[in-house]
């Protein structure tokens, strides 16, 4: 990104991008600055598209400090754009998406929106685009830079700079007026059916065959465990999609064929191993397609290469892997599963 001219300060920019963040060290308040105009070219639309950008920050007022009852009498913000409320959670969330059944009511969710409380502060990007480009396009382009200018505002002023939301876009209209953009993922699944006895089996079943294990095998079961758990939390799909292989791989560290010898391969093979244990299919096959899942993880972790369309599709195939490798190291009964059929029909090579 360069420096530019080519549009005056004066225009109003079309869009603008804004990550909410709480700080911890005493900062000015009601504070506001925007840095020069710069270029950036656009390469994810068939054209190149140049886009003039800048930077900005805004504070508000200081946090009222630690008096309990000076809180209880504080007056809720009227300052700062009105942003999705990060608090307001409608529906049952899952990482950064809805998971819904399919009943007629499970169709619309309500956002609430809300100001800056005392002691946020907004870091934006004004984006002015000389033709217009779509706001999943914008959104996916210039919201990891913006979050990794929150890192670096943290990291260069040596205080906590905490995002409270995930970075929002914000259409400008003409008339001064914003159209906001937030937007979510609503997975739809049926519903699974819970009865009481489902319950009573699971408890003696689960305990059963923790006993079993050797204590190795427990520890193992217990950091995958809190891995899995942890992986429905994460807003971050980077973080999610890492947190299901993590638990895989630890419940797989060890693992060899069930008359003792080596599994041959690498942790790829393992899991392939005790899927296939668990569900009958063809282990080369999905030796193929658990490699992809791999790869991907490589490719985040030592390459930060991320696609977020293909990371979502295949999230949903790595919950399923896990899954069933957790259900093979606590040693439940195999069973037939449709959706690691489906996962070894769109990426396992043929059988050999």
């Amino acid at each position: 990104m360069v420096e530019t001219d080519n549009v005056s300060r004066a225009q109003i920019y079309r869009h603008i991008l804004i990550q909410r963040c709480r700080h911890f060290g005493n900062w000015p308040s009601d504070f506001s600055y925007q840095d020069v105009i710069r270029n950036y070219s656009l390469h994810e639309t068939d054209n190149e598209v140049p886009i003039y950008l800048t930077f900005g920050v805004m504070t508000f007022d200081p946090p009222s400090g630690n008096d309990p009852a000076q809180k209880e009498t504080e007056q809720p913000s009227h300052k700062g754009p009105l942003l999705v409320d990060p608090t307001h959670r409608p529906g049952f969330w899952i990482g950064e998406k809805i998971i819904a059944g399919p009943d007629p009511e499970s169709g619309l969710y309500w956002l609430k929106y809300k100001h800056a409380d005392p002691g946020e502060v907004d870091f934006f990007i004004g984006i002015q685009c000389q033709q217009e480009v779509s706001s999943e396009i914008l959104q996916r382009t210039f919201a990891p830079i913006l979050t990794a200018l929150v890192a670096c505002a943290s990291i260069y002023l040596e205080d906590f700079v905490v995002p409270v939301s995930r970075p929002q876009l914000r259409k400008l209209i003409d008339s001064g007026t914003a159209e906001h953009s937030a937007r979510y993922l609503i997975h739809v699944m049926e519903r699974p059916i819970i009865t009481e006895d489902d319950l009573r089996k699971m408890l003696p079943q689960v305990a059963n065959s923790l006993g079993r294990l050797t204590e190795e095998q427990r520890r193992r079961i217990v950091v995958a465990g809190r891995r899995y758990v942890s992986s429905f939390g994460e807003e971050d799909p980077v973080d999610r999609y890492c947190d299901l292989w993590e638990a895989a791989e630890f419940l797989v560290k060890e693992l060899k064929q069930r008359d003792g010898r080596r599994i041959r391969g690498n942790v790829v093979s393992r899991v392939a191993y005790a899927v296939a244990q668990q569900t009958g299919l063809p282990a080369r096959r999905l030796n193929a397609a658990i490699g992809q899942l791999y790869n991907i993880r490589n490719e985040v972790v030592h390459n930060a290469v991320e696609e977020p369309l293909k990371l979502d599709e295949m999230t949903r195939y790595m919950e399923i892997v896990t899954v069933q490798t957790f259900r093979f190291s606590l040693g439940l009964p195999p069973a037939p599963c449709i959706e690691v059929a489906d996962f070894l029909t769109k990426h396992g090579a043929s059988s050999v």
